[in-house]
């Protein structure tokens, strides 16, 4: 028969070569994910075309936290996701999260009746979504603001939330650097 043909992995002399096989099986199902944690993008790799501050620094911030991971994106793919997000008006952009699949994701758009025109990074799953977005912006919510919803979905201007660290966003990348100014983390 064809299986008693197959060396038996489970006996002790041939457990070495089955743990092995394992590992070289298990390594064949790594995801984008687990590898993008050491690949971190860098916005200035699409300078290309000339971006505002605002895209640079919305993308430095989301890409340096520890509690998000920028979704799996080709380098050519990553920099179409920028240039949509650079024609949004800086004052104009906004920041909130969605859920799809039962995965809470940064998002960018620049109308709350669309809340998701271009998605940019996905959340671990051991954080409040919200809380997060707070923390990654340094985002004061108003005492004022009610919940009416059992979670409610936050917009964050990020031009207004990093506007004092920073300064004017609304410019291009290059006038920005020509200033002198560095973007910071």
């Amino acid at each position: 028969m064809f299986f008693e043909s197959i060396p038996n992995i489970c006996r002790k002399e041939n457990r070495s070569i089955g743990f092995a096989l394992f590992i070289f099986f298990c390594s064949a199902f790594v995801t984008d994910k687990a590898l993008s944690t050491s690949n971190r993008f860098d916005p200035t790799s699409c300078l290309e075309s000339d971006l505002n501050a605002l895209t640079f620094v919305l993308y430095k911030k989301i890409n340096l936290h520890k509690s998000v991971e920028l979704l799996p994106l080709s380098k050519r793919n990553r920099c179409k996701q920028l240039k949509k997000i650079n024609k949004f008006k800086p004052n104009k952009l906004l920041i909130t999260t969605t859920r799809k699949s039962s995965i809470y994701q940064i998002c960018a758009t620049d109308s709350r009746k669309k809340p998701c025109m271009v998605r940019l990074a996905i959340f671990n799953s051991d954080v409040i979504p919200s809380i997060e977005l707070e923390r990654i912006f340094n985002y004061k919510k108003p005492s004022y603001m009610i919940l009416n919803e059992t979670s409610e979905r936050l917009f964050i201007s990020p031009y207004e939330s990093l506007r004092g660290e920073y300064g004017d966003l609304s410019i291009s990348y290059s006038e920005y650097i020509k200033k002198g100014k560095s973007l910071k983390n």
